[in-house]
C-alpha cells in the first residue's frame, strides 16, 4: 500500500510537471483564449488540431492534453470567470466517454464543442429577444444553460412571453407575404390600368386638338367666347375632319394618325343661371341638310361643311355667343383600333364672371381589350392570385377578430393602429375589385363593340351610329371614366396602406424600425415645430398675396401664394427671377417698388430656408442618433440583419412544424370560459397535462425556451433596478457634499460665492454624469464595432492572453 502510495504521489508530481510546462504554450494558443472566454461557437477545427499539435501531435486527447486543457478553463481569469472544475469536466465529457479517455480524435472534440455551441442556439434560431439579451449579460453558453434550468417559470410569465413571440413572429411573417403582395399589385395595375400607353394615346389627341400653329392654337388665342367659337371653326373642325381615309366600310377621319372619329360630336353650354344645353352637330337638322341625306354616302368635305354650318347655328341662331354663358365645350369620341382603346376629347372654354377664359383640352383614353388573345391566361392569373392574397388578409384578420370578441374591452384593445391600417387595406382591396369588374363589364358592352371583329379591327363604318347609339356610346364613355376615377383612388389608397403594412413587419427588427422609432418619438417635438412653422409660414404668404397679388399670378390668391411659398421652401423660384430686382427705383406694375418683393424674398429664405427648415432637420437628426447610438450600443446578436433573422425564423418553423403553434398556445391560455394550463407554476408535465396535444418533444422544447426567456427577462430587471438604485447615489452624495459645505460656510461666517457656485456647476455635472457615460459607452462600442469581425476578435484573444496569469503567479 506504501509503495502504491508512493508510486501514485510519484506520477502526481510527474503530471503537474508536465502540465506546468505545456501550459504556457497552450495558454497561448487561440484555442485557449476562445474557450476561456467561453465563445465556443468561434473554435474552428484547425484550432483544435494546432492544440493537438502542441501536446505531442498525436490525434487522441491523452490524459495529459485533458490535464492541460482543465488547467486552462480552471485557471483565473481577470475578464471571465473561470470554468468550475465540475463544467470543465461535464464540457471535455461531452466528447464521449470517460474524462481520460485516449481515443477522442480532434474531430471528435471539435464536434463536441459545435453540439456546445448548439444548445445555446436553440434560442438563437427562434429569432427572438433571448440571443440579445444573452449578449448583454446572461451567462454564455454551458453556464446559463445550467442557470435556466434552475429557473423558475409562473404561468403569468409563460403568457406574456408567448403572446410577445407570436406578435413578432407574426410581424416578420409579414414581410415576405407584404413584398409578394406589392409585387403582384403592381403586375396587375401594368396589365388592366396601362396608364402609360393611355397617357401616349391622350397626350397625342390633346395636342392634334389644341392646334399646330401658334397663332391659332387653343392654349394660346382663346380669351373670350368669340376667339373660342373662331378657333372651333376655324382649327377645331377642321382638324377633327381634315384627315378623311376611305376604308372598306366607308370614309373614316383620323386624328393624330391612329384615331378614328366615332358617331357625331357634342357640343355643350352652361350658362351662369346653372341651365345647360347640349347639341349634336352632324346629327342636328342644318348637320343633316349639308350631308345631303344619307350621312355615310356622303363626301367627306360634307361632313366638315355640315359640323361647320351647325356650329354657325348654334353661334348665330340658337344664341351661344351670349355672355350669359359661363362654360362652353365640344366633344368627341374616337377609337384607336391598334391600341384598341377608346378616347373621350373635350375642348372647352371656362369664362368667369371676371372676363378671364381658361381653356382647356382634355382626353381620358381606356383600353376595352381586357382578358382577350394569350394576355388573358396571364391576367387572369394575376388575378387570382391578387384575389387569393386579399382573401388570405381578410381571413387572417378575422380570426384574429374573432379571438378578441370574449369581451367589450378585449375587442376595443384589437383596434389599435396596425389593427385599422390591416382592415383597410382589406377592405380597399375588396371596393378595387368590384369596381374593376365594373370597368370591365362597361368595356365589354355591344355599344362599344358592336362595330369591331373578333380581333377588335373595325368592321363596320363609325359614323354610321344613330342619334340613339351616339348618344349611349357618350353615356357609356362618362361612365367608364367616372369608374376609371374611382378605381384609381382605390388602388392608390391600397398601395398605401400596403406600404403603411411594411412598417408594422419593420417593429421585428432594430434595424427596420429606426425610422418609425424616430418619428415616433420625435411626435411631440415635430407638433411643436409645425405650430412654430405655421406661425410663420402663414404670414409671410399672406403678406405676400396681399403685397404682390396684383402682379405676380403666383400670388393672385391666399391658395397660390401658399402654393408659391412650398415652392420656395423646394427651391423653385422662376417667377421671381421673371421680376428680378433690376435697379433700385424700379417698381411692379402696380406700382409696388421692386425694392419690397426683394426684402421679402430675402427675409422669407432666410428664416423658412435656411433656419426654420433646419431646425427641422436638427429635430429628427436629434432622435434619429439617439436611437441609433442606442442600437450601436448594443451587441450585434440584439441586432440582427434581416437576412439572419429570416434564417433563424425559417429554422424555427421548420423546428416547430409538427408543434402546436404559438398562437394557438397563447389562445388557449387566454380563453376566459376555459383557460388551458391553470397551474401557477409551469413545469414540463403541467405543459403536457395543461395543453391537449403536447407531446413530451414540444413540451420540452416549450420549458426549454420559457425557463432562457424567463432567466434573461429577470437578469434584465435586475439590471435596471441595480442602475436605478446606484443613479441617484452621486446626486445624494453630491448634496450632502454641498449642504457640509453650506454648514461650513456658515460657522466661518463667510458666504463664499465662488466655492458655491462651483459646488452648483458640480451639482448639475453630478446630473449629466448617466448622459455622458452612456454617450461616451456607445461612442467606443461605435468605434470598436467598424473593425473587421476578423481584427475584433484578435484584440479578444490578445486580452484574454495578457490578463490571464501564468500558472505559479495566481
Amino acid at each position: 500500500t506504501a509503495s502504491g502510495a508512493a508510486s501514485g504521489a510519484a506520477s502526481r508530481e510527474e503530471r503537474d510537471r508536465r502540465v506546468a510546462e505545456f501550459f504556457p504554450q497552450v495558454a497561448e494558443l487561440d484555442l485557449a483564449a476562445k474557450l476561456d472566454s467561453r465563445r465556443l461557437g468561434e473554435v474552428k477545427l484547425k484550432d483544435v488540431r494546432r492544440f493537438y499539435e502542441v501536446l505531442g501531435g498525436g490525434r487522441s486527447l491523452s490524459s495529459l492534453r485533458r490535464s492541460v486543457l482543465l488547467e486552462v478553463l480552471t485557471s483565473s481569469d481577470a475578464i471571465r470567470k473561470p470554468f468550475s472544475k465540475s463544467e470543465a469536466s461535464n464540457l471535455l465529457q461531452g466528447a464521449g466517454g470517460e474524462l481520460c479517455d485516449p481515443k477522442v480524435p480532434p474531430e471528435q472534440f471539435h464536434a463536441m464543442l459545435a453540439g456546445g455551441r448548439g444548445q445555446s442556439d436553440g434560442l438563437s434560431d427562434l429569432g427572438d429577444i433571448a440571443d440579445a439579451e444573452a449578449a448583454h449579460g446572461g451567462q454564455p453558453d454551458g453556464r446559463k444553460t445550467i442557470d435556466a434550468h434552475k429557473t423558475v417559470v409562473k404561468r403569468d410569465d409563460m403568457l406574456n412571453i408567448l403572446i410577445a413571440t407570436r406578435d413578432r413572429h407574426e410581424d416578420f411573417a409579414l414581410l415576405p407575404w407584404t413584398l409578394f403582395y406589392i409585387v403582384v399589385l403592381v403586375i396587375a395595375v401594368n396589365i388592366h390600368l396601362r396608364i402609360f400607353d393611355r397617357q401616349l394615346m391622350e397626350s397625342a389627341l390633346e395636342d392634334w386638338v389644341n392646334g399646330r400653329d401658334p397663332w391659332t392654337k387653343a392654349s394660346e388665342n382663346v380669351d373670350d367666347l368669340r376667339s373660342y367659337w373662331e378657333w372651333a371653326v376655324d382649327v377645331g373642325l377642321p382638324g377633327v375632319f381634315g384627315d378623311p381615309r376611305e376604308t372598306p366600310a366607308g370614309w373614316h377621319f383620323y386624328m393624330a394618325s391612329r384615331h378614328v372619329l366615332v358617331g357625331d360630336l357634342s357640343m355643350t353650354a352652361e350658362r351662369f343661371d346653372g341651365s345647360v344645353e347640349e347639341a349634336w352637330l352632324l346629327n342636328s337638322e342644318e348637320g343633316q341638310k349639308a350631308l345631303r341625306g344619307n350621312g355615310p354616302q356622303a363626301e367627306p368635305e360634307a361632313y366638315l361643311t355640315a359640323a361647320t354650318t351647325a356650329a354657325v347655328a348654334l353661334r348665330d341662331v340658337h344664341g351661344w355667343n351670349s355672355t350669359e354663358i359661363e362654360t362652353i365645350g365640344l366633344t368627341f369620341i374616337t377609337y384607336n383600333e391598334f391600341s384598341k382603346g377608346y378616347s373621350i376629347v373635350t375642348a372647352l372654354a371656362r369664362l368667369n364672371e371676371f372676363g378671364t377664359a381658361i381653356p382647356v383640352i382634355n382626353a381620358d383614353a381606356y383600353s376595352i381589350d381586357q382578358y382577350v388573345d394569350l394576355g388573358a391566361v396571364w391576367a387572369i392569373c394575376v388575378d387570382v392570385v391578387l384575389i387569393l392574397l386579399n382573401i388570405r388578409m381578410g381571413v387572417t384578420e378575422a380570426r384574429e377578430m374573432a379571438s378578441c370578441t370574449r369581451s367589450w374591452e378585449e375587442f376595443k384593445g384589437y383596434w389599435n393602429v396596425w389593427n385599422i391600417i390591416d382592415w383597410s387595406s382589406v377592405l380597399t382591396s375588396v371596393f378595387a375589385c368590384v369596381v374593376w369588374l365594373m370597368c370591365v363589364v362597361y368595356m365589354r358592352d355591344d355599344t362599344f363593340r358592336g362595330h369591331l371583329d373578333k380581333q377588335y379591327m373595325i368592321e363596320k363604318n363609325m359614323l354610321s351610329f344613330s342619334p340613339d347609339q351616339v348618344q349611349l356610346v357618350h353615356k357609356h364613355m362618362f361612365r367608364l371614366r367616372k369608374w376609371f376615377q374611382v378605381l384609381h383612388v382605390l388602388v392608390a389608397l391600397c398601395t398605401v396602406f400596403v406600404v403603411l403594412k411594411f412598417f408594422k413587419g419593420f417593429q421585428s427588427n432594430p434595424r427596420l424600425k429606426v425610422v418609425t422609432d424616430t418619428f415616433q418619438q420625435a411626435s411631440t417635438d415635430l407638433a411643436h415645430f409645425f405650430i412654430i412653422f405655421l406661425t410663420l409660414f402663414l404670414p409671410f404668404t399672406i403678406i405676400g398675396h396681399i403685397l404682390f397679388g396684383n402682379d405676380i399670378p403666383k400670388m393672385g390668391s391666399v391658395m397660390s401664394s401658399m402654393n408659391a411659398g412650398v415652392e420656395l421652401l423646394m427651391g423653385e423660384f422662376g417667377w421671381y427671377s421673371d421680376v428680378a430686382l433690376a435697379h433700385i427705383a424700379s417698381t411692379l406694375p402696380s406700382g409696388m417698388p421692386t425694392i419690397v418683393l426683394f426684402i421679402w424674398f430675402f427675409v422669407f429664405n432666410f428664416m423658412m430656408v435656411l433656419v426654420v427648415l433646419n431646425m427641422l432637420l436638427a429635430v429628427v437628426l436629434e432622435h434619429y442618433t439617439k436611437i441609433t447610438g442606442e442600437l450601436d450600443g448594443e451587441p450585434d446578436e440584439a441586432k440582427p440583419p434581416i437576412w439572419k433573422q429570416a434564417s433563424r425564423y425559417w429554422k424555427f418553423m421548420r423546428k416547430t412544424r409538427r408543434h402546436i403553434p404559438i398562437e394557438e398556445l397563447a389562445r388557449r391560455m387566454e380563453d376566459p370560459v376555459d383557460p388551458a394550463h391553470k397551474d401557477e407554476e409551469v413545469s414540463r408535465e403541467s405543459l403536457m397535462h395543461g395543453f391537449v396535444g403536447m407531446g413530451e418533444e414540444q413540451a420540452e422544447f416549450l420549458m426549454d425556451f420559457l425557463q432562457r426567456h424567463t432567466l434573461i427577462l429577470q437578469e434584465r430587471q435586475k439590471r435596471r433596478e441595480e442602475h436605478a438604485n446606484h443613479q441617484p447615489q452621486i446626486l445624494h452624495n453630491v448634496k450632502n457634499t454641498r449642504r457640509e459645505l453650506m454648514e461650513l460656510a456658515d460657522k466661518v461666517g463667510e458666504p463664499h460665492p465662488d466655492l458655491m457656485l462651483r459646488v452648483e456647476q458640480l451639482l448639475r455635472l453630478a446630473k449629466s454624469v448617466r448622459e455622458d457615460q452612456k454617450r461616451l459607452t456607445q461612442h467606443v462600442e461605435k468605434i470598436a464595432s467598424r473593425l473587421p469581425e476578423e481584427t475584433r476578435g484578435k484584440l479578444r484573444d490578445e486580452a484574454a492572453r495578457s490578463a490571464r496569469p501564468r500558472r505559479g503567479e495566481a
